[in-house]
């Protein structure tokens, strides 16, 4: 059940988050970077495409610590659930929630101190 997923597993009860900003495409594939962007790249170079307006058939979202895939609706509601986006001001908070976007999450990232 979904809402199970959102609240942790079973067994260990840890909450779900946002991981990382991708995109899907249609066959399944799924790419990765700290923005959207970096996920676009990816994937060109695993097409080989360097013309990244010729790559089309995939969503935008988000890869969550349990390796879902999101849609950024979704990610709003995870990144809300688990004060992902306490950093965020009161102006884009609630834009945010709605559709998330990989700036708000990498604002994020960058106020983590580094290991």
């Amino acid at each position: 059940m979904e809402s199970e997923k959102l609240l942790g597993t079973k067994s260990e009860n840890i909450p779900e988050i946002i991981e990382s900003a991708a995109i899907k495409f249609e066959d399944g594939r799924v790419f990765t970077g700290q923005i959207h962007a970096e996920a676009l790249i990816a994937a060109g170079e695993e097409f080989g495409v360097h013309n990244l307006d010729r790559i089309s058939g995939y969503i935008d979202g988000f890869v969550t610590s349990t390796g879902r895939f999101v849609d950024r609706e979704e990610a709003g509601v995870i990144a809300k659930a688990t004060q992902q986006l306490e950093h965020l001001n009161s102006k884009r908070m609630p834009n945010a929630e709605k559709s998330l976007d990989s700036n708000d999450i990498l604002a994020l990232r960058k106020d983590e101190p580094n290991p």
